[in-house]
């Protein structure tokens, strides 16, 4: 799939020839919680939206490049690393893309971003140019950098109840939706409109939610402020992530490293 633009908005994540099963799936490791568990832990009044935790000015623009599942990888990394108790630090979208794109604008995919952040890693934001994509542009310091911000423990999402798990337990996640004009649009409740396609852009994940009886998923876009609320948006599993999930492996972040190489604190189940 080529880049493919929405208002000044861009979105270019490749479609595999088969969806990618290389990683372990959340399942064969990790909980996966009922729906009355994770009701439990999501409408615990102690518990704070994931939205109420974060700086609003944390998020991002990827610009006019194809480098969206870059930025969402960089994005749940630097969501992954604050709530297990390190500073929030803004990480390089373009850093992740130029390790997937094979030196070419074209967009990448989501299994490539997973392995970056998980071997190589990814520098702060500032130690690579906006809109940035070629490999050979990224310097000695920003590789060097990328070393102390690693991803540890991802994990392939297959179903509904994982992401929702997942995310109720203090994981991050990276998933495919289908981008559109009317995606953009979002209800009174927060809640994108949605169109049937295959997932043409990533988006981070941070927070899940059950209204109606259904689980919500909040999507953080990188597409600036200006898309949903504040660059947020909830979107559901039957309406815009399942077929999606047929062809990219949605993945999720249990853990990170800290500026120093060592392990952050686990999450605590």
């Amino acid at each position: 799939m080529s880049i493919q633009e929405f208002d000044g908005n861009f979105c270019g994540l490749l479609i595999p020839d088969s969806r990618p099963e290389v990683y372990a799936p959340y399942r064969a490791t990790q909980n996966v919680l009922s729906k009355d568990q994770i009701k439990q832990v999501v409408e615990n009044p102690d518990r704070s939206p994931a939205i109420a935790r974060y700086d609003l000015n944390w998020t991002r623009s990827q610009g006019r490049r194809g480098s969206c599942a870059g930025y969402a990888a960089s994005m749940a990394l630097g969501l992954c690393r604050f709530n297990v108790g390190l500073p929030y630090v803004p990480l390089s979208g373009e850093f992740v893309y130029a390790h997937c794109n094979g030196g070419r604008d074209v967009g990448a995919q989501l299994l490539c971003t997973m392995q970056t952040i998980e071997r190589i890693g990814t520098c702060r934001q500032d130690l690579v140019k906006h809109e940035s994509y070629l490999k050979r542009d990224i310097s000695k310091q920003a590789t060097e950098d990328a070393a102390n911000y690693k991803a540890f423990e991802c994990y392939r999402v297959d179903d509904e109840s994982e992401l929702a798990s997942g995310l109720a337990l203090g994981f991050t996640g990276v998933v495919a939706v289908e981008a559109s004009r009317n995606w953009q649009r979002v209800d009174s409740n927060g809640v994108s409109g949605y169109s049937q396609g295959s997932g043409n852009h990533a988006v981070c994940c941070c927070d899940v939610r059950i209204r109606k009886g259904k689980f919500e998923f909040q999507i953080w876009n990188s597409w600036g402020k200006s898309f949903g609320i504040n660059g947020f948006a909830w979107n559901t599993w039957e309406n815009h992530l399942s077929q999606p999930n047929r062809y990219h492996a949605f993945y999720l972040i249990r853990a990170a490293r800290d500026a120093n190489g060592q392990t952050a604190p686990e999450i605590k189940e």
